[in-house]
């Protein structure tokens, strides 16, 4: 039996990775902070009558990545979907909060690719996977952080698919617009008309293994199509404001709009 490993797999799109996978016959591993979560998670997985693991980690700490990786062994399909957020005009924000968000989104991200993309290099087969966002194309105004890290998991996993070509490793990066997640309950604004739904999203899995970027849904790659600096003027409109959010607000962990 093949098995899946999804790290903030406990809601969102995390959550309908998992049950694309576990819908295919996959064991499915879930790796999140938030142990209530995680156990919820992993209870409604086990209509599909496959082997479920819930592991609950701090990814933005590397020993803690590294311990993953130990505990799980070997895997088929390794999604690194967990990420935190934040809005507010980048000055003003904590530094700590900024970094905190780099060790969870690129730094984790990078060396979980690094320690199973050595195992799926060795063995000649295997499936890294990560999940960016449509701000990822462009700088975000009052979004700065979080649109540059995915910028990073876009640039390094497309790199790491050109290295890997041939290899029997497929190496693939998602990028989806807004979704339907708990993101607009804790940011406040308005969930966007073109908003997908997590199973939406978790549908591009279908050709993870033959193309290296994946854009969820025609509209959003369709806005793509517009030129990087006017996409960009757009978003500063859209989330200049947010920085008036209660601060416990504004950084959100594991499940994010993309």
């Amino acid at each position: 039996m093949k098995t899946a490993l999804i790290t903030g797999g406990s809601e969102g799109i995390g959550f309908a990775m998992a049950e694309w996978y576990a819908k295919r016959g996959y064991a499915i591993i879930l790796a999140a902070r938030n142990k209530t979560k995680l156990l919820c998670a992993a209870k409604a997985l086990q209509k599909y009558k496959v082997p479920i693991t819930a592991v609950s980690v701090d990814l933005s700490r590397r020993q803690q990545v590294y311990e993953l990786v130990e505990r799980c062994g070997d895997v088929d399909v390794v999604i690194a979907n967990a990420g935190s957020g934040g809005t507010g005009e980048a000055l003003s924000r904590s530094m700590q909060d900024d970094e905190n968000m780099v060790a969870l989104n690129c730094i984790s991200v990078m060396n979980l690719l690094k320690l199973y993309g050595r195992k799926m290099q060795a063995r000649g087969q295997g499936t890294l996977v990560t999940v960016a966002s449509t701000g990822a194309f462009q700088p975000g105004p009052y979004i700065a952080c979080y649109y540059a890290t995915k910028a990073f998991v876009l640039s390094y996993t497309r790199a790491l698919a050109e290295e890997l070509k041939g290899t029997g490793v497929h190496v693939c990066c998602i990028c989806p617009g807004p979704v339907k997640t708990a993101f607009y309950e804790k940011y406040g604004g308005n969930m966007p008309f073109i908003a997908q739904s997590s199973e939406q999203v978790a549908k591009c899995l279908e050709h993870v293994e033959n193309k290296s970027v994946v854009v969820s849904g025609w509209m959003n790659k369709a806005m793509l199509l517009v030129p990087a600096s006017l996409r960009m003027k757009v978003v500063g409109k859209i989330k200049k404001g947010s920085e008036q959010i209660p601060q416990e607000n504004q950084n959100f962990v594991e499940d994010v709009i993309r």
